[in-house]
């Protein structure tokens, strides 16, 4: 794909990251990864969990415990939060810093796993960043939020002034955390995946955290005058849209599987959009049959990138921010505990077998995404 942004008067914004090119260097380092060796400490023993490469959470049995661990980070939601903070004065970036901590909580969540610690990564292109007191209390205070929320404790973190690499006035916030599962309880492994499984779409808040350099394209070949102060059509300003916290999920998860749930798949609808569905090894065809109206912030991306709804689904969760895939007769109970934590859930499909032995995740109106739209293992 052409990930070139075009002039002013040309028509398509093309979305900004072509996946083609960094999931070959994301296989390559797996691969390198795959050749190094669990550490021999005497008394423990410690093997690597089969499956866990390609996925997000990476997992190791410690003795009678799987720990599991990743980092992550948010991209340049930040430089959108920046640019209103700068014209309105209004900070997001309590939103900003939960939204950084959820996309690293929200991966862990796909194993099942809960998290103890994590640490907090805060880069700067110049002092100046550093020196602004409200901005720096609302990302501590923000991240302080969603470490609370997740039950989880902030252990520390860094915060490098990186001059010749970061944009002066700009931030860069990521982080990492690992969290234990005792055993006999065993992390979510989409090997389980049988068909006739149910696929259960749970609710966005918006973007997240994906495609945010498309959408400053828009802004800055499109609304040049406007800005982040256009109206979207539910009466929210674009900006307002995008600084919507991400939804937090882990609860649900582990309050499910605290339940007895039997969680054959959780997924992340994160940069692959809802070509992630077959990220899981085993070969089915995903069958989604429901999907959500997305929020009008997605089709006002649509309308000023010109993109189409295979690229948008393909790139954007489009209103579904997590998908479970669970056993026929968990459906309903999965969707009742979501309503019951405040989550909107809906029954989005269910797994059949592929005639042709090949992943397939098919969607409403035609659309068909193959294991080459989400080509990370």
């Amino acid at each position: 794909m052409n990930t070139e942004t075009k002039e002013p008067g040309t028509g398509i914004i093309e979305y900004a990251v072509d996946y083609g090119t960094p999931d070959p260097v994301k296989q390559i380092f797996q691969k390198l990864g795959a050749e190094t060796s669990v550490p021999t400490i005497p008394g423990l023993e410690i093997n690597e969990l089969a499956g866990c490469r390609g996925e997000s959470v990476h997992i190791v049995r410690v003795g009678d415990m799987h720990i599991g661990s990743l980092i992550e980070g948010l991209g340049t939601r930040g430089l959108v939060a920046d640019e209103i903070y700068r014209i309105t004065g209004v900070s997001h970036y309590q939103a900003i810093a939960w939204s950084a901590a959820m996309t690293i909580f929200n991966d862990l969540a796909q194993s099942g796993i809960p998290p103890v610690t994590c640490f907090m990564y805060l880069s700067a292109g110049s002092n100046k960043v550093f020196a602004d007191t409200k901005k720096m209390l609302d990302l501590g205070l923000g991240w302080k939020k969603a470490c609370i929320a997740e039950h989880t404790v902030w252990g520390g973190g860094e915060t490098p002034m990186l001059r010749d690499l970061v944009f002066p006035g700009a931030f860069e916030i990521a982080g990492s955390t690992w969290g234990i599962m005792p055993y006999p309880k065993c992390p979510i492994d989409s090997r389980n995946i049988r068909v006739g499984d149910r696929i259960i779409g749970i609710a966005s808040s918006g973007v997240h955290d994906n495609g945010l350099t498309l959408v400053r394209d828009i802004r800055s070949v499109k609304l040049t005058e406007l800005g982040y102060q256009a109206l979207l059509s539910d009466g929210q300003t674009f900006g307002q849209a995008l600084m919507e916290p991400t939804v937090i999920y882990g609860p649900l998860v582990r309050l499910l599987l605290h339940n007895g749930t039997e969680i054959h798949s959780a997924l992340n609808i994160t940069g692959h959009g809802l070509a992630k569905i077959a990220r899981a090894v085993a070969p089915f065809h995903y069958e989604v049959e429901n999907l959500p109206e997305p929020q009008p912030v997605f089709r006002f991306i649509q309308e000023h990138s010109g993109l189409s709804d295979p690229v948008m689904y393909n790139k954007f969760n489009m209103g579904t921010g997590f998908v479970l895939i669970v056993p026929e007769d968990e459906g309903l109970d999965v969707i009742g505990a979501a309503t019951m934590l405040g989550h909107r859930a809906w029954l989005a499909g269910s797994v059949k077998a592929s005639p042709d032995g090949k992943k397939r995740v098919l969607l409403p109106n035609g659309m068909t995404f193959t294991e080459k739209d989400v080509a990370v293992r």
